[in-house]
């Protein structure tokens, strides 16, 4: 991948994980900000875990990350915030 070859992993990584932390954690609204902060302990999770196990990123992500989505809808947290989105 061209990317790969213009920035080192780290830097990559870095970005991808900026990208995909920053956005809920800048919503006014605040259920999203804590799905924000559920992704930054899932994060450090991941990077505190034993390295020699193989272990996709994405699937330990999914995981909590999915549960706290369906906490959100199960509870109605989005039309308590924000009725007039959710009538």
């Amino acid at each position: 991948m061209l990317l790969d070859f213009l920035m080192p992993r780290v830097a990559t990584n870095t970005l991808y994980l900026t990208l995909i932390v920053v956005p809920p954690l800048l919503s006014r609204y605040l259920h999203v900000r804590y799905f924000g902060l559920s992704l930054i302990a899932v994060i450090v999770v991941d990077l505190l875990f034993p390295r020699y196990a193989y272990i996709s990123f994405f699937c330990l992500l999914a995981g909590p990350a999915t549960l706290h989505l369906i906490y959100i809808i199960a509870r109605n947290k989005c039309q308590r915030e924000c009725p007039m989105l959710f009538t």
